[in-house]
């Protein structure tokens, strides 16, 4: 029997998470050590892998007493191999009253779960997102959804007043605030959410109204938030 958690502290989980890909696939020795040391944590690596331990290894590093920031990739990586694990469907041979059957029977279930509330799929869902990681972690506040007129902002932490704007982006790394300039102090902080092609999170920033002053980019039709390298250095990274 393998115990995982021995494997890791012979490894050292920070190692484990950082070069993830290395140890996969069998090359950390030769990448990244020149000597004994590297050859002993691929061993131990080897033990995971070949005993499909990895997404018990990675939920124990997600846990663990290592930095925020390796928990934060074990999170992400273990969410990445949670969607991986699903089995594929090809939809090749449906027809279209089928395929448009099942997006509404999905859309029926998201609405049945709270998860969607209007027809704005995407930012419905990053605010689904942000208000369940702010609830699973004891450091945040907890928000509350306000109501679909609202146009400024979209959680609020009822403690104490403060109003939170959601934005989402996908491949995009712009975030436009569309048709619409926000009003003056419209909301207090400014959370954008980064989804891949399956709608995981992969990025997630949070940035307050001064900050939100200083970076935006105004145009006659709309403000614009560009998720550059210089708005990451200033933003506080959540996820």
């Amino acid at each position: 029997m393998i115990n995982v958690s021995k494997c890791l502290n012979s490894i050292g989980k920070a190692s484990f998470i950082e070069h993830f890909e290395l140890y996969k696939r069998g090359i950390y020795e030769s990448e990244k050590s020149n000597d004994n040391s590297g050859h002993i944590r691929q061993k131990f690596a080897n033990r995971i892998f070949i005993n499909r331990l990895d997404t018990e290894a990675l939920r124990i590093c997600a846990t663990a007493n290592i930095s925020s920031e390796y928990k934060r990739k074990a999170e992400k990586l273990l969410r990445n191999y949670e969607i991986d694990d699903l089995p594929g469907i090809n939809y090749s041979g449906y027809s279209l009253d089928k395929l448009l059957a099942i997006i509404h029977d999905v859309t029926v279930e998201l609405r049945n779960r709270n998860i969607i509330r209007s027809k704005n799929i995407l930012g419905d869902l990053c605010e689904y997102y942000v208000q369940q990681y702010f609830k699973e972690k004891d450091f945040l506040p907890k928000l509350d959804l306000v109501t679909l007129s609202n146009k400024n902002y979209d959680l609020i932490d009822s403690l104490t007043g403060k109003r939170y704007q959601v934005k989402g982006i996908t491949q995009s790394e712009t975030s436009n605030f569309a048709h619409h300039h926000p009003d003056e102090n419209a909301f207090d902080f400014l959370i954008i959410v980064k989804l891949d092609k399956k709608y995981q999170i992969t990025d997630m920033f949070m940035i307050d109204w001064n900050e939100f002053q200083q970076l935006k980019k105004v145009s006659k039709s709309k403000t614009v938030i560009k998720v550059n390298n210089y708005f990451k250095s200033k933003a506080r990274r959540l996820l």
